[in-house]
């Protein structure tokens, strides 16, 4: 990878070599698909993302090798707390419970700055791009944009009335 690059990490990356230093793909082709959460962020921890991309390969052109997952790309528990921050994106994640791309447990936070996006997520629950329990907070020039249930948007979903989702700078 180039410096400064992106790291791409897909949900199953059949199809593809074992090895792709164009997009950064290191995998076993024949392996099944995992259909977990891809990132889980536990109760007393703080983590920081930059220059990566979690895909969950459900729109990959083609049908014999599209991932149906049972969780989002990134689970956040009660107490802990993910920052998305320079050339994050996560995408094409197909849950069919809640939460396409991202789930906030009550307690969790998910802070997006710089130029994160969550974006192309699909669920058959709510919350495509983000289901909350939780707290978001959003600034700088971030997108959660095209993550649908169905064909409707369904971009963040606030499950719960103490949810927070904050937009903007906090002075």
């Amino acid at each position: 990878l180039a410096k400064g690059g992106q790291v791409k990490i897909y949900r199953y990356n059949g199809g593809h070599t074992l090895f792709d230093p164009t997009v950064g793909i290191i995998g076993n082709s024949g392996n099944a698909a995992y259909t977990g959460a891809l990132v889980n962020v536990p109760s007393g921890v703080n983590m920081i993302m930059r220059g990566i991309d979690l895909d969950g390969y459900y729109k990959n052109g083609d049908a014999s090798t599209m991932v149906t997952a049972a969780a989002p790309l990134v689970s956040i528990e009660n107490g802990g707390t993910l920052e998305l921050n320079q050339r994050v994106l996560l995408e094409q994640n197909y849950n069919t419970n809640n939460g396409g791309a991202v789930s906030i447990a009550k307690g969790g936070t998910l802070m997006m700055n710089q130029d994160a996006q969550i974006k192309d997520n699909k669920t058959n629950g709510e919350g495509a791009g983000v289901y909350m329990n939780g707290t978001m907070i959003a600034s700088d020039q971030v997108k959660v944009w095209d993550n649908k249930k169905g064909e409707a948007q369904n971009n963040v979903y606030l499950a719960d009335k103490t949810s927070v989702l904050q937009i903007g700078v906090n002075d």
